[in-house]
């Protein structure tokens, strides 16, 4: 935006502002006067002129949103996920509008969104426990070795049942190893990030983490490099935190399950 302003001299310059479109009817001066944009209001001869306000620095909040008292639908999910969003980035998002997701998708109230920005990586998902007030996850190796760490080019959006537990269909007698998991066709399972993710959410709304109850979660495409070992994780209550491992790719354990995740399509840009 550009605001015409009066410099009257020195560091102590006081800008006339004619109109903040950004920011209301008032503008941090002190802001204005300092650092890379005090040194363009410097530069300008003395008298009327014209300055391209930046925008502010990203605002950093230290305490996370209070999402107890969100609604039970898709929707109000989303929007506290949009609310979490703001918290951990300091950047807006409306996450409705960037996916195709239709109205009885929205009112639906037995499933909970799984969002992951353009290159969110599971580091940083895990720093994000952390931001949140959780103790550091325990990592038997480097969660940035398992295939797809680094997080994809564009915005995804899925959703999974709305549950501490894995579908249950892939529980107790109909546990599946991960190469059996990943061989059924036409179905895309939560990932490392993906369960993370969502446990923070689930979390800050219903006050329980997600496998905290003797349960745990296969990740059956994120392999470490070779020999294809999987990842899987849950929250060990014992310690309160989350714990990610490695299991092997044939293993199969009755307590072991896993989450379909059903993706939504972006909208074109």
């Amino acid at each position: 935006m550009r605001d015409k302003f009066t410099l009257s001299g020195g560091q102590s310059a006081k800008l006339e502002i004619a109109i903040d479109r950004n920011y209301g009817s008032t503008v941090d001066v002190e802001w204005l006067c300092s650092g890379e944009n005090f040194k363009q209001v410097s530069s300008l001869a003395r008298g009327e002129a014209e300055l391209i306000i930046k925008p502010r620095p990203t605002l950093t909040i230290s305490t996370p949103p209070d999402l107890s008292l969100t609604a039970s639908t898709f929707l109000a999910w989303l929007e506290a996920r949009e609310k979490l969003h703001f918290f951990l980035t300091g950047e807006e998002v409306h996450i409705k509008d960037m996916f195709v997701v239709d109205e009885a998708t929205l009112a639906r109230t037995d499933i909970m969104p799984v969002f992951r920005p353009a290159g969110a990586t599971n580091r940083m998902a895990l720093d994000w426990k952390v931001k949140l007030g959780m103790k550091p996850s325990y990592e038997e190796v480097d969660v940035m070795k398992y295939k797809g760490a680094n997080g994809p080019k564009v915005p995804e959006l899925y959703y999974i049942n709305r549950s501490i537990r894995p579908d249950e269909n892939t529980l107790g007698d109909d546990a599946q190893s991960p190469d059996q998991l990943i061989a059924v066709p036409n179905i895309t399972w939560t990932n490392l990030y993906g369960w993370s993710d969502v446990d923070n959410l689930h979390f800050l709304i219903t006050g329980k983490h997600l496998d905290s109850e003797g349960t745990w979660t296969w990740f059956p495409n994120d392999r470490l490099p070779g020999d294809g070992k999987v990842a899987f994780g849950y929250w060990y209550s014992g310690y309160d935190e989350a714990d990610f491992y490695w299991g092997y790719r044939y293993g199969r354990n009755s307590n072991i399950g896993a989450r379909v995740a059903i993706p939504l399509l972006l909208k074109p840009s």
